[in-house]
């Protein structure tokens, strides 16, 4: 059974994710898998029912995982069809088999795709043939790869280097909110903190885009190339991905944790 698609918006089949707080941190719209309305609308009620429960990360993956299951039905000629064949798993799995993927990335994509039909089967079996199977075989799993330990001397090498980043990064940052602050400045400096207070309110609090910046008229995009452009001034006052990165070097090394772990824990340094 099959009914052409149309392009048209479907409200119910966007998902917010937010995080504890209630901070928005992505929408997923069903309605743009690329498969029939009654599908998505299926998939995205599993999606949230057995999901929604699950750390943020967790539903990024479940999300990627279901898009490569979508595109997988468009590649078999399933786009437009509002029932799926009984046999969609099994080719599912072979499909999986021809991507360049490793076993155990397959397994696990296939999880998944079974977890949200198990769902299915019981609250919206409309949208599958009878006698639709989640049987599928497995993968085999690949060996566990073991990687050779770093040697202490190079890791006290990693170390220092990241800690010499780490001071000169406070020190930037310090000497950048001193000028901020009015504190000890000379004639450079206060044409310096008075471009910082203008472009934080501009921006409430944070610098505004280079777009916004160029659209402001009083020569500001030109005051700010002289002070050496946008991403030096943010960097007085803002630590920039480089920064980041060697204060979360030696955090990785010294605690050996995961790095999907690491990034929620909540850290803050008083720089």
């Amino acid at each position: 059974m099959t009914s052409r698609r149309q392009e048209k918006k479907y409200p119910d089949l966007i998902v917010e994710v937010c995080d504890s707080y209630g901070k928005l941190h992505s929408l997923y719209d069903f309605s743009k898998l690329g498969v029939h309305a009654n599908v998505a609308s299926a998939l995205c009620q599993s999606y949230v029912a057995t999901n929604g429960h699950n750390r943020i990360e967790t539903r990024r993956q479940i999300w990627r995982c279901l898009k490569r299951f979508c595109y997988c039905l468009v590649t078999l000629g399933l786009a437009d069809t509002a029932i799926l064949p009984r046999n969609t798993i099994q080719n599912y799995h072979t499909w999986l088999l021809s991507e360049k993927l490793k076993s155990s990335t397959r397994q696990s994509q296939q999880n998944i795709v079974i977890q949200i039909f198990e769902w299915i089967e019981r609250n919206h079996s409309s949208i599958l043939e009878r006698r639709f199977s989640l049987r599928v075989s497995g993968f085999e799993r690949n060996k566990p790869q073991t990687l050779p330990a770093l040697l202490p001397q190079d890791l006290k090498k990693i170390l220092a280097a990241a800690y010499k980043d780490i001071d000169e990064t406070i020190i930037r940052i310090n000497e950048g909110r001193r000028i901020l602050a009015g504190r000890d400045l000379g004639l450079v400096d206060g044409a310096m903190q008075a471009l910082m207070i203008e472009l934080l309110n501009m921006g409430k609090g944070q610098f505004p885009t280079q777009k916004v910046i160029n659209h402001s008229g009083d020569n500001l995009a030109r005051r700010l190339q002289d002070a050496g452009g946008i991403r030096i001034l943010r960097a007085q006052l803002f630590p920039n991905f480089k920064d980041i990165f060697s204060f979360y070097i030696p955090i990785l090394a010294q605690t050996g944790g995961n790095p999907m772990a690491i990034a929620a824990v909540n850290l803050y340094h008083p720089i």
